[in-house]
């Protein structure tokens, strides 16, 4: 498995996503470290070198979002075959504090420029306990949100959240988001999510939460820890099939 640098930029590809096509990220954190309020064990851009307390983050370098915007007219300008506008990157792009203005921003952009491609944003849902966050991914045409566990001691364990985070909090701010995607990543070995007890307690978060769509996915780059390792697509198949008997809800395999 080949691991990922982190990205130089604040515009990169567009790259071949197994869920969304043709992807042109947009990070929005800064390019030198990653920035998140979340390690996750199975992280493609490895451990988190800064994590802030209590979502502040104007101790940190980021690039302003007048820099950005210009950045992201400048990289969407004469693309074809593009399918998304994708936010994600190095880190948890929610964490800018000007992320509702970057949003309407982009929005503008993608209407000028892009109007027939759609918008998706890839978060881990610690800030949408935040009124201002949420209504700017409220505007987003396809918001998927990280959940990995059903349970606190899995959560933990799998995403080590940075201070004062905690599942429920974030499962209750994920409630006020009007339409979304779930994106889960299940991992064996030291930590192991896919057992029956934790799926069962996933199940029983999703049937809360009621998503549109439920991605299930494995490990496909080096990640952080050397101790985890993917699971087996058939184990995944299973997983996903007992999701939609249970809930009704509707879920892929990536």
């Amino acid at each position: 498995m080949k691991s990922y640098s982190l990205q130089p930029d604040i515009i990169y590809g567009p790259v071949d996503s197994r869920r969304l096509g043709k992807s042109l990220g947009i990070n929005l954190m800064p390019s030198e470290y990653k920035l998140c309020s979340m390690n996750c064990c199975y992280c493609q851009y490895g451990w988190t070198t800064a994590m802030p307390v209590s979502a502040d983050v104007h101790q940190f370098r980021l690039p302003s979002h007048e820099y950005i915007l210009r950045k992201i007219q400048a990289g969407i300008k004469g693309q074809t075959g593009v399918n998304y506008l994708t936010i994600a990157g190095n880190g948890e792009p929610t964490l800018h504090p000007d992320f509702a203005q970057i949003i309407d921003g982009l929005i503008d952009l993608r209407n000028k420029y892009l109007p027939d491609v759609k918008i998706a944003l890839l978060t881990n849902g610690t800030t949408c306990s935040n009124s201002i966050i949420i209504d700017a991914i409220n505007k987003i045409d396809l918001p998927i949100i990280k959940l990995d566990a059903g349970t606190e001691q899995c959560f933990r364990e799998i995403n080590h959240p940075g201070r004062d985070v905690n599942l429920i909090d974030i499962i209750n701010g994920i409630k006020n988001i009007k339409k979304y995607f779930i994106q889960t990543m299940f991992v064996s070995g030291s930590v192991n999510n896919s057992s029956e007890h934790e799926v069962n307690a996933w199940i029983g978060r999703l049937q809360q939460l009621r998503p549109q769509m439920v991605q299930v996915y494995s490990i496909a780059r080096s990640p952080a820890s050397c101790s985890v390792e993917a699971i087996p697509h058939d184990r995944l198949l299973e997983i996903a099939s007992l999701l939609e008997t249970k809930t009704g809800l509707r879920a892929e395999v990536a």
